[in-house]
């Protein structure tokens, strides 16, 4: 398969590039959601000073994604050290919003955040007038700036690793298109599309722009992800809904897999009743006509309709006969017929077509002669012309005699069933087998098909005109199953390709199904990559050649790319990292978040047993029933009422309609807290509460359990101690959840949790206990971020253990940011803090 890569690259290079211009492009930055050292930094012209002129504008584009708004979109430092930042940040009323920063005074641009739509933004030098202005997509600002004192500027998106700026706090965006204007005229274009490794060349003057930890969009559509890998008992059917983008997986018993690739989260129906039609891969499918799953029996010419609303398939008894139509290919037709072609059994390969009536259970066969006997062919169906490539037999359709590879492409009319062969690749040599479908391509004219073999190669074929090109290469191992399949389908919705195998055995071993994707249309990798100016004057062969290599191993190339920022500490954001060197010895985890858990301080994040990320199954009415319910068990144990339910989450509808609605949720809300362990919703008497088994952590049920003790009890030991520590540095309760009905909860919170911080600085065992001391300091910071005796704590403790750059750096921080939020300087210098411990 590598040969056919080398033999077609040049031809596809130039048949895909007409859709390079359809592609998603520009960096995604890894933000809050990845460790401090993987986020993403773009600094510009290499991080070389840029001469600054009148006139000269910054403009990009930004898409802000959907989660936790915090941090910088871009920080430009001028040669005298000043800041000019584009951020998104807190107001008093603690929403999220973006804001500009000049010389530390933070300017909020806007009350909204515009999500997941790509907004125009610019920032405009006026050094004649000592003005800046900021575009910010329909928002125009101008603010006073003088640049007397200015010659140049460094460019920094993402994280910065400035030495005097330096932050790890990228702002989830993705960016594209930057420009720099001096005037009009344009000085430099960073397209963010195409790219090198961790660098991206601009298109007037090929400077570069470097990135740590780069993740570009471009790569999506040339790259595959395995997404999805599961074993199975026995061998499993499986079916695609393009619509709900939903896989169906059952093994024939009583249960069926229902994975969503977009939320990468699995639920399980339970307790089926009845059976599919047949027991053997490859003949069940989501009918997109009749919006059902529907399973058939070539064999037996029967077929079973599966139910959700009653979980159950329509045949009752259980079929264990063995096909004879392996590897044939399926389709629904315009009129919601199902339509397969070709299959082998018995060592006989065929050229049989099928059309089965799910809704009288009818089936048709009729032989199409125009086409040899074959198996594992592949095949899409356009308005009502059944297209047919490729597979595996013989003329004679007999195993024995001289089966070959076939390279052809036919089309069949499904009214009269004529049937025309488009055309051949009569000396096309390369072995290789389809996948049983084909993914149409309008405007191209052209059909994708994944390789069933040989690890996966995505390949384009036209309907007009002979001719197989490779894409891309899937880093899928072929592990010698007894049974392998292959599937390739399209969602329209999210613009993804999706790429099942299965591989199935004889000798009891487990089946498994992995499933890649790649985001859509996709991209020969060669495509995307920029050339060092320097090395442009190598022969076009010289560059074609790691080009190749490239394809075959960009798995890899994505994953090592890049190089690691510092290690981002685990203290308050904005303070210096260095701050934990004083100590070298880690701390001791306590408590377990990675799985079975409910976490509620610092952020919401809800974990399964198995340790999978579940926060994004719960909707925004299941977060809250879940959050009005667990938190009110803990205010009082009864928990809360039926009628405050429905009037907070369905105030709008009427009684009987948000009854429905609750009903409907909880039963839900169950489903989901199943899978993170023993969690119990009860109601007793019309009162709502929850009940958390011994193997399920709720860090805030905790929290409040060891400030009950430590605030009732002074007599613990030092390692109870340290658990509340840990429990109190998670953070604030729902920090960026918002809603009304949360803010007694976070207040009373914040309150006890501030008042066991205050009553453990003064115990006298805690004196002299640096470490332990700092870590109360900047608990207290996390709840009350103005508060003078933490920062007295801080700033005492590191002068004492000669650290007075950290200490006058917290102090400076702590003073811009009073300065900024307050409107007016901070009254006790330095000295004065540092002298009252």
């Amino acid at each position: 398969m590598k040969k056919i890569i080398g033999l077609f690259f040049l031809i596809s290079i130039q048949i895909l590039s007409a859709s390079a211009e359809e592609l998603t492009s520009g960096l995604f930055f890894n933000s809050h959601l990845h460790d401090g050292d993987k986020r993403t930094s773009l600094v510009l012209d290499n991080g070389k000073p840029i001469e600054i002129q009148d006139k000269q504008q910054i403009s990009f584009e930004m898409n802000i994604r959907d989660e936790i708004i915090f941090g910088f979109a871009t920080r430009i430092i001028t040669n005298n050290n000043e800041n000019i930042d584009l951020i998104f940040s807190i107001d008093t009323l603690q929403r999220k919003l973006p804001a500009i920063v000049i010389k530390n005074k933070r300017f909020f641009i806007s009350d909204t955040i515009i999500r997941n739509r790509w907004i125009p933004v610019s920032i405009t030098f006026l050094t004649k007038q000592n003005k800046i202005e900021l575009s910010y997509n329909s928002i125009k600002r101008v603010y006073d700036y003088d640049f007397s004192q200015i010659k140049n500027t460094r460019i920094y998106f993402g994280a910065c690793d400035h030495p005097d700026y330096n932050t790890p706090d990228a702002a989830p965006i993705n960016i594209k298109n930057i420009r720099i204007y001096n005037g009009k005229e344009l000085f430099r274009h960073w397209e963010l599309s195409q790219h090198g490794k961790g660098v991206c060349y601009d298109l007037v003057n090929h400077s570069p722009a470097k990135a740590i930890n780069p993740h570009w969009l471009t790569d999506d559509h040339a790259v595959w992800k395995n997404i999805y890998s599961y074993q199975f008992k026995r061998n499993p059917q499986y079916a695609f809904d393009p619509e709900k983008e939903l896989f169906y997986i059952t093994t024939g018993g009583q249960e069926m897999f229902i994975y969503n690739p977009l939320t990468n989260h699995q639920d399980t129906i339970r307790g089926i009743i009845g059976y599919p039609a047949a027991a053997s891969t490859n003949q069940m499918i989501f009918n997109t006509k009749t919006n059902r799953l529907e399973s058939y029996n070539l064999d037996d010419q029967t077929i079973s309709i599966f139910s959700f609303t009653d979980k159950a398939w329509t045949q009752t008894s259980k079929t264990e006969k063995e096909t004879g139509f392996w590897h044939h290919t399926s389709g629904i037709a315009p009129d919601s017929t199902i339509i397969t072609f070709g299959g082998y059994g018995s060592f006989l390969y065929k050229n049989s077509l099928f059309k089965i009536n799910p809704q009288t259970g009818e089936f048709t066969e009729k032989t199409i002669p125009e086409i040899y006997p074959r198996y594992s062919p592949a095949s899409a169906i356009i308005d009502n012309t059944l297209y047919i490539f490729g597979g595996k037999g013989c003329p004679s359709g007999h195993q024995e005699l001289s089966p070959r590879d076939f390279s052809d492409l036919y089309a069949i009319d499904l009214n009269t069933f004529e049937t025309k062969k488009l055309w051949e690749m009569s000396n096309f040599d390369k072995k290789f087998l389809p996948g049983s479908n084909m993914i149409y391509n309008k405007d191209e004219s052209c059909f994708y098909i994944i390789t069933g073999n040989m690890g996966g190669v995505l390949l384009r074929i036209s309907i007009n005109e002979p001719g197989i090109i490779p894409v891309s290469e899937i880093q899928h191992f072929d592990s010698g199953a007894d049974f392998s399949f292959s599937q390739l389908y399209y969602a329209p919705h999210s613009q993804h390709l999706y790429c099942l195998y299965a591989k199935n055995y004889k000798n009891g071993q487990p089946s498994q199904i992995q499933i890649y994707s790649l985001s859509y249309p996709p991209m020969v990798y060669s495509q995307i990559l920029q050339q060092d100016k320097e090395k442009q004057d190598l022969s076009f062969l010289w560059y074609l050649i790691p080009a190749i290599v490239l394809l075959t191993g960009t798995g890899i190339f994505i994953r090592k790319s890049g190089k690691n920022l510092k290690k981002d500490n685990k203290l308050s954001t904005g303070r210096p990292e260095t701050e934990s060197s004083i100590f070298t010895v880690p701390d001791k985890s306590y408590f377990n978040r990675d799985r079975a858990c409910i976490c509620l301080l610092g952020s919401f994040n809800v974990k399964s047993k198995t340790g999978e990320n579940m926060t994004s199954s719960f909707t925004p009415i299941l977060k809250s029933l879940l959050l009005l319910i667990l938190l009110n068990t803990e205010k009082d144990n009864r928990g809360i009422t039926s009628k405050k339910l429905d009037d907070l989450l369905w105030g709008d509808k009427s009684e009987k309609s948000a009854r429905n609605n609750r009903n409907v949720s909880i039963s839900r809300l169950r489903l989901l807290l199943e899978k993170v362990g023993n969690i119990q919703i009860v109601n007793d008497n019309n009162f709502w509460k929850i009940i958390l088994g011994d193997d399920v952590f709720c860090d805030y049920h905790t929290a409040l359990d060891y400030i009950d003790k430590a605030t009732k009890t002074t007599e613990h030991d030092e390692e109870f101690f340290n658990k509340v520590l840990e429990l109190l540095l998670y953070g604030p309760l729902l920090p960026n959840t918002e809603n009304d009905y949360l803010d007694s909860f976070k207040s009373h919170y914040s309150d006890i949790t501030i008042d066991l911080l205050h009553l453990l600085l003064h115990k006298e065992e805690f004196q002299n206990n640096d470490k332990f001391r700092l870590k109360i300091a900047d608990s207290i910071f996390q709840h009350d971020s103005f508060n003078e005796e933490a920062l007295r704590i801080k700033c005492s403790i590191f002068c004492r253990n000669d650290k007075m750059g950290i200490a006058k750096s917290i102090y400076d921080n702590f003073c811009k940011e009073y300065q900024t939020l307050l409107g007016e300087k901070y009254g006790l210098s330095f000295n004065d803090v540092t002298k009252e411990e």
